[in-house]
């Protein structure tokens, strides 16, 4: 313990009533203060502990480091003793008391054990006025952090869906890319279909057009045909008998079969070409079929774009409302943060304030010690007369023990004797019950020659009554030993 020290000494009085408020059990008497052992001292550091740290035996443990590898069950008391030695001591150092060990513990001395006990009391107290002005504080702030968790925990919630909706967002929008691209692939391909559709429908409308046309050439023809074959057939009928004229006409009619062949012979030309123009359109008409299922692909396709563009559009509109709630949580947890802020910076002002108060304190308690200083050196001569009253007591209470030791001796005599009376009593009460049996048969027997005529079920009896006379130790049990008080 440092030199000069200057702390309030309490009574033996005072601090038991003080461990007994904190719930000290066993109760500590002042007489175990006055010369206490290990085990008071164990107890009151203790509860003295436990009671400024608002903690119980097993959450005092978990402040100490676990020692993992080695058995609970065998250093469990030496964690107990370690737990108490090391809260105490931080209690003593704050009363600066820097010298506290485990010997104060397992040999207490009284005259420090009542100090280091009056440093942690008054430490206790003034943790108790002061825990009025912080337990507000630290409710408000305890309010303040269960709603800043919560804005944390929902935040955390949005940020993962919006994790997730970006997720999905960039998925659809791959997909919505794919199936632009195949749209524009397949517009590109629409048009050139469209530009091939309207080159065939062209060549089409002038292939009907010449076929319509040969088909009324060969019609001409054939009536042309019909026509010069009724002429050959009328100028048979007109056969002159000049053989030179028929040679001539023969000669004319030759020559305008083999024009006709020739007209025939270009015809069929035409007809075959125009039979190549229909397998050609044949197959154009296919490729047209062939290009419709495709167009409809397409549309599905650009359907399915139009879907995704949509569904792209809704996540867009998710994503803002996801952002805008986000942008609403931070700006309430940039708040809870400038109230936290706040809050903390009135705690520093509420230390400050107490820094000042524990100064004035101080200086309370500085003139308080001169005033304990001068009422020290009148309570040498009390303390005297109260060692001269002790060593009395302790004189009167070895009589006392001596009183009760033969008292006790005494008690046990009498028992003794108060049962040998009890013993004879009874025996005494047999006798006599004996006796007036016999009487009565004694009476019944000279009775009976006199003839004395008796109902049958009574008989008469003699009725003797003798005084019995029964002790003071027969109506009371035998009392316990008293213990006697000498005040």
């Amino acid at each position: 313990m440092q030199k000069g020290l200057k702390l309030k000494m309490m009574t033996c009085k005072e601090l038991s009533g003080v461990l007994a408020m904190v719930g000290a059990h066993p109760a500590i008497t002042p007489e175990a203060i006055e010369k206490p052992t290990s085990d008071v001292s164990m107890s009151a550091f203790q509860h003295l502990a436990e009671f400024a740290y608002d903690m119980d035996r097993q959450q005092l443990k978990t402040l100490l480091p676990k020692v993992h590898q080695l058995p609970a069950e065998i250093y469990s008391d030496a964690l107990d003793v370690l737990t108490v030695f090391r809260l105490s001591r931080r209690l003593a150092q704050i009363n600066h008391v820097d010298d506290f060990g485990l010997k104060d513990i397992w040999d207490p001395q009284p005259k420090r054990f009542r100090t280091i006990l009056s440093g942690v009391v008054n430490f206790c107290r003034y943790k108790e006025m002061q825990a009025v002005v912080t337990n507000g504080m630290r409710e408000n702030l305890q309010a303040q952090d269960g709603v800043r968790m919560a804005l944390v925990q929902t935040s955390n919630q949005l940020e993962v869906e919006l994790a997730a909706a970006q997720q999905q967002h960039s998925a659809e929008l791959q997909e919505m890319w794919v199936a632009e691209n195949g749209a524009q692939e397949l517009r590109a391909t629409l048009d050139r279909l469209h530009r091939q559709k309207q080159t065939a429908e062209q060549v089409l409308e002038e292939t009907e057009s010449k076929l319509s046309t040969a088909q009324e050439r060969q019609k001409q023809m054939q009536d042309e045909t019909a026509t010069i074959k009724e002429q050959l057939a009328s100028f048979m009928d007109q056969i002159a008998e000049s053989p030179q004229g028929l040679e001539d006409e023969i000669h004319g009619l030759q020559q305008n079969v083999q024009t006709q062949r020739i007209t025939i012979a270009e015809k069929a030309d035409t007809k075959r070409t125009c039979m190549q123009r229909d397998n050609v359109l044949g197959r154009l008409m296919v490729c047209l079929e062939t290009y419709g299922e495709d167009l409809n692909k397409v549309y599905q396709a650009a359907a399915i774009a139009t879907a995704a563009r949509d569904r792209s559009a809704a996540a867009r509109k998710d994503l803002g409302d996801m952002r805008n709630s986000l942008e609403s949580v931070r700006e309430e947890a940039v708040e809870l943060t400038q109230a936290v802020a706040q809050t903390t910076h009135e705690i520093q002002r509420a230390k400050e304030d107490h820094q000042t108060r524990l100064q004035q304190l101080e200086q309370r308690r500085q003139q308080a010690l001169v005033q304990h200083e001068d009422l020290r050196a009148r309570r040498s001569e009390e303390q005297r007369q109260l060692h001269a009253l002790q060593a009395q007591r302790l004189e009167l209470e070895a009589e006392l023990a001596n009183i009760r030791r033969c008292h006790m001796a005494e008690m046990t005599d009498l028992r003794a004797k108060h049962q040998a009376v009890l013993e004879r009593s009874d025996f005494y009460d047999q006798q006599l019950d004996n006796m007036l049996a016999q009487h009565d048969e004694e009476v019944q027997r000279a009775r009976a020659p006199s003839g004395i005529h008796r109902s049958p079920g009574k008989s008469p009896r003699v009725s003797t009554t003798t005084p019995r006379r029964s002790s003071v130790l027969g109506q009371h049990p035998p009392s316990e030993p008293c213990a006697f008080y000498i005040g």
